[in-house]
This record gives C-alpha cells, structure tokens and sequence, in this order.
C-alpha cells in the first residue's frame, strides 16, 4: 500500500476512533438541543393557550396551584406516547409567579431548576461568607413569560 492510500485510512481511523471515545457526549448535545427547541414550542404552545383562555374568559390555572397547572398542561399539549405534564427531560413543568407576570418553566438539560435562560426572573449573584462573590446560577431553564392581562 502506497502512502498516498495510507494517509486517508489513517485520517478515517483517527476519525472513528474520536468518534468511538467522544461520540456519546457529541450525541447527547444534540439530543439536547433537539429536545431544547421542542420545549421552547411547547412553552410557547401552553403560554399561547393560558392567554387565550383569560381572554375568553375561562379560568385557567393559577400558579399557586401547581397539581392544576400539571393537570392543564397535560390536557392543552397533546403528544401521544409520553406524559405531557412533564417536560422532555421527565420532570414536571414548572408555573411560577415573576412579579405580576406568569412564568412557565422547564428546568432544561441539566434538570435542576436555576434561572430562565431566557431572562427572566434574572440571575442573581450571591455572596459566601468571606464575601467573595459566588458565579451566578447556570441559565439553563427554559421559560415563557405572560403579561397580566
């Protein structure tokens, strides 16, 4: 075998076998972002259909009522073969108060519920007791935010 054919087989090898090694990391970030677009949709789908139903009159949820809310939600989003009161990571949606805005939530990728990515509520930063600052939670949470009406 000639080098000039070596240099290809070498290249695809290398390739395969970075693939081998970082490959499941490589897919799981694009499972993630596939699911991050998806629930940014159904957000949208579950604020669109809160506003319509104040708007009509109905009496949608209220976000003290989490067990209600999951109720709705499961009810308004309709996906068959899942439990569409959880988002795509299986946690439950979240419904949270912003001042007077309503906030609906998914705790994203990393499942732990931080701060919306989106900007709202707004990170904060802490201090520990020496008084250094800590690093700002992780803006990871998908949110969607509706206005009072």
């Amino acid at each position: 075998m000639t080098p000039a054919r070596l240099v290809p087989l070498l290249l695809l090898s290398a390739g395969g076998l970075a693939a081998a090694r970082h490959g499941p990391a490589v897919v799981q970030r694009a499972t993630d972002a596939a699911k991050v677009a998806l629930t940014r949709y159904e957000l949208a789908q579950l604020a669109k259909a809160y506003q319509l139903e104040r708007a009509v009159g109905s009496q949608p949820p209220r976000p003290e009522n989490q067990s209600g809310f999951l109720v709705w939600a499961s009810e308004t989003l309709h996906a068959s073969g899942r439990d569409t009161s959880r988002d795509l990571w299986q946690q439950p949606w979240r419904f949270d108060r912003d001042g007077r805005n309503v906030v609906f939530r998914s705790a994203g990728p990393n499942l732990s519920w931080d701060h919306c990515a989106d900007g709202a509520p707004q990170a904060e930063v802490s201090t520990d007791d020496t008084g250094d600052a800590e690093a700002p939670a992780r803006d990871d949470d998908l949110c969607d935010v509706v206005a009072p009406e």
